[in-house]
């Protein structure tokens, strides 16, 4: 029994040691460096076919009708697998503006940025871009799967350990392990729902002479204000009501006393 805790406790060494040179298992169960695990990989990215891209894109045109248009773009997004995760609308003095935010599956953003175009010649605004984390996605990925290894090589040492302290302090490194991992998947999972989705956002401009929505605003906000204005002003006047009696008699006790004066001249 003591020389199984001792090679455990060995093993349990080496682990730890292969982990600080950040160095990884391979399945023939030798040790290699980590760097060169990603060197292989970037190269094989070269690829066309392994690049991870994340495509998003802004567009702004004019239309005649705005609920037609809505309603195409709507079902485009349908159509081709997509969703709206935002839909937002604005007016001003003259003009109706509509954002729409479209997730939509990567392979399809080019058909639906195409048929949600049709018939436009004259954009506000187009803006596409492409984005390649290939680099990065290849690089999470392997650090994540060195970590889940690692992880299950502090398991089975779990199993094998004996002494209270020896399971605890192994526990104590898988929990820290744990919050690595999912951290790093948080990352990972991120990285996979943008390269598999892609945004399109559409703002949608209409012109709308006939809409006076803001002068009726301001003028139904100067008329309220007035009556505040003049409400507040009453209150004032009947907080102050004994000082303006006074000011009343005397201007009257005045009046009296120069009306008597010119009488005895």
């Amino acid at each position: 029994m003591k020389k199984i805790v001792k090679i455990a406790f060995c093993l349990f060494t080496f682990v730890i040691l292969s982990c600080n040179k950040s160095k990884e298992f391979t399945s023939e169960g030798k040790f290699v460096n980590e760097e060169v695990y990603l060197n292989q990989s970037t190269e094989e990215s070269t690829n066309i076919s392994l690049r991870k891209l994340i495509k998003n894109g802004r567009i702004g045109y004019n239309v005649q009708d705005l609920k037609v248009s809505r309603e195409q773009i709507f079902q485009a997004t349908k159509k081709y697998g997509g969703y709206i995760s935002s839909d937002d609308e604005y007016r001003n003095a003259k003009n109706l503006e509509n954002t729409i935010q479209i997730r939509v599956p990567s392979k399809h953003f080019d058909a639906l940025m195409k048929e949600v175009t049709t018939g436009i010649s004259n954009f506000n605004f187009k803006e596409i871009s492409i984005q390649d984390v290939t680099e990065e996605f290849l690089d999470v990925k392997a650090r994540l799967n060195s970590k889940k290894e690692l992880e299950n090589r502090y398991l089975e040492l779990l199993k094998k350990a004996i002494k209270v302290s020896e399971i605890l302090e192994i526990e104590k490194e898988i929990n820290n392990l744990r919050t690595e991992i999912e951290s790093i998947e948080g990352r990972f999972y991120y990285l996979q729902n943008q390269i598999s989705y892609s945004t399109l956002t559409i703002v949608l401009k209409k012109y709308d002479p006939n809409n006076s929505g803001e002068f009726n605003n301001k003028f139904s906000e100067g008329i309220q204000n007035g009556w505040k204005n003049f409400v507040w002003f009453f209150i004032g006047l009947v907080n102050i009501w004994p000082f303006i009696l006074v000011f009343i008699v005397l201007i009257i006790f005045i009046k009296t006393y120069r009306k008597r004066r010119k009488k005895k001249k």
